[in-house]
């Protein structure tokens, strides 16, 4: 597959509606997310999307909570710019003062945690993801189980996902995956 038909592939999902799985499979270092940031500079209006990468994780929860925290990060805001901005905005307006007021629910936040992981999961529809590094999840994500998830989104939640991924040995296993998702 020459770079102009990558390109072409990449652009077609981010141009389209319609939920699809696309995979790239690349050797290290041959510029698959580099062909992804510019498939999204090209793109005439940027789409909300999340990127996350595989590498780190260790389950399929943190997976799932990693989309649903990136997915919230690039929602628009009505006054401009994106949620980012504003909460790294608000940062430095916090005083010492203020935070300390905080402590006496910090006991309480673990436990709604995976609430709130759960309800911001729910909330990732319709938007576009990219799970790159997908041979490097450990032993404890299996690849089954992220193109599982991926073609969840895909389905269930009519999202565009592309998976970045190496071959790293298991060429025929990932091909036969893949093709099962990408349908």
């Amino acid at each position: 597959m020459t770079f102009a038909h990558v390109r072409e592939r990449l652009d077609a999902l981010l141009q389209s509606d319609r939920p699809k799985v696309l995979m790239l499979f690349g050797d290290w270092g041959t510029g698959k997310t580099y062909q992804w940031s510019q498939a999204l500079a090209r793109a005439p209006s940027t789409p909300p999307y999340a990127y996350v990468s595989t590498f780190g994780l260790s389950s399929l929860s943190d997976l799932r909570r990693r989309i649903a925290e990136e997915s919230v990060l690039a929602i628009n805001l009505p006054e401009g710019g994106k949620v980012a901005d504003a909460l790294s905005s608000l940062g430095g307006k916090l005083r010492p003062a203020q935070l300390l007021k905080l402590l006496p629910v910090l006991p309480y936040v673990g436990r709604m945690d995976a609430l709130a992981g759960e309800l911001s999961f729910a909330a990732v529809r319709g938007k576009v993801i990219c799970i790159d590094d997908v041979e490097r999840a450990p032993n404890s994500l299996p690849v089954a189980d992220v193109l599982g998830l991926a073609n969840y989104l895909k389905e269930e939640r009519q999202c565009r996902v592309l998976g970045c991924c190496r071959f790293n040995g298991h060429r025929s296993k990932l091909l036969e995956l893949s093709r099962t998702v990408s349908g």
